[in-house]
């Protein structure tokens, strides 16, 4: 147990939290554009722009939206990284609504299976300092992906 005079002081790193409302994208938005994440997927999992992204909704998020975790965010324009956290940000509430065993996850886990979208083998490689594996499609999320070696 540790006593703390302000109760904020133990998270004032991290960024607004994905699921609260109301839910603070500009404030995100600020924090995404600091040169810190050499890639979208790293990003996404980055605590101190947005707590609470997990690595089975960056990969869902970043395959709903077609986008490469390879990318440098720098080639996103606001618009669209405003998009993904809130893709992000919807798939994380459905999950919080349906019943255990319900949600089906597209890439997550599936590595070696069919995409849904274009039945194209799912593949597997880590990504970052303390790679995370990502899951994606290389057909639907870029030439980019395409390059990857899968790790499985």
């Amino acid at each position: 147990m540790e006593l703390v005079g302000d109760v904020q002081a133990p998270v004032a790193h991290l960024g607004p939290d994905i699921l609260v409302d109301p839910f603070d994208l500009d404030a995100v938005i600020r924090r995404a554009r600091r040169p810190e994440a050499p890639t979208l997927g790293e990003l996404l999992l980055e605590q101190r722009v947005c707590a609470g992204i997990g690595n089975i909704y960056k990969c869902e998020a970043l395959w709903a939206l077609e986008l490469d975790a390879w990318m440098p965010p720098a080639e996103l324009d606001d618009g669209k990284l405003r998009r993904l956290y809130l893709t992000a940000r919807d798939l994380m509430r459905r999950n919080l609504v349906t019943p255990i065993g319900g949600y089906r996850h597209a890439v997550h886990g599936r590595g070696g299976r069919p995409c849904p979208r274009c039945g194209t083998p799912i593949r597997i490689r880590a990504q970052g300092r303390q790679a995370r594996l990502t899951y994606f499609c290389p057909r639907c999320q870029g030439e980019p992906a395409r390059k990857a070696a899968p790790t499985r």
